[in-house]
């Protein structure tokens, strides 16, 4: 299973260590590896982005539950990248290209493009990093836990079909309906897949917070 990391994806995701904390230290140590505030501040202030671009103010103890949430997502993506090189896996320069220029494909012009990345102060070097790890951890996923292959049986199509055709009656035709239930289907059992694989790796980790809430 590829995902593709599209740059209004990570909007928001802008390295404001400097100016939102005070503590310059690392937020955590997974085996031997600092993980940088730098990180995590510009990972939770992309969460937070999101709640804001959609109307949503959080509460402060809302903030707080996502900060939490954050630095577990922070951590749990250096494991995976730890993972990742440990099992012998890169990715060559030009997979992390041909994922920028299919990125680009979302704007009108390159000028544009790099523009939207300076608004958001990201440099070219700084946003190809963020897709190669990206990528990274997709071969991970797909080397260690075969997400292409996943199955879905008549009976769990069928059960899950219904629903849908309740709610959308005729107004779609049942072949695309079946199309659409079926990756829903297959998508969720890859990300209860990588939710438990992620456990175990976790679970084999030396893991120390550093940041408290």
């Amino acid at each position: 299973m590829k995902r593709f990391v599209f740059l209004t994806l990570i909007l928001g995701m802008v390295l404001f260590a400097a100016a939102c904390s005070s503590d310059p230290g690392p937020v955590a140590i997974v085996n031997g590896e600092e993980v940088s505030r730098a990180d995590f501040d510009s990972e939770f202030n992309y969460s937070r982005y999101q709640y804001e671009h959609q109307g949503i103010e959080l509460s402060d103890d809302e903030l707080t539950e996502l900060k939490e949430v954050v630095l577990e997502q922070v951590v749990n993506t250096v494991i995976l990248r730890q993972n990742a090189v440990e099992a012998g896996l890169a990715v060559e320069t030009e997979a992390v290209e041909q994922e920028l220029d299919a990125i680009k494909q979302n704007f009108s012009s390159e000028e544009n493009f790099n523009q939207a990345l300076e608004q958001e102060g990201f440099t070219l070097e700084e946003y190809m990093q963020l897709l190669e790890e990206d990528l990274l951890i997709q071969q991970l996923y797909e080397a260690k836990l075969d997400l292409e292959n996943i199955e879905v049986s008549e009976e769990e199509l069928e059960e899950t079909l219904a629903i849908y055709q309740e709610q959308y009656g005729d107004e779609v035709e049942l072949e695309e309906l079946e199309e659409f239930v079926i990756q829903i289907l297959k998508d969720e059992k890859a990300n209860t897949k990588i939710s438990l694989f992620i456990d175990e790796l976790r679970a084999e980790s030396e893991i120390e917070y550093l940041l408290t809430f």
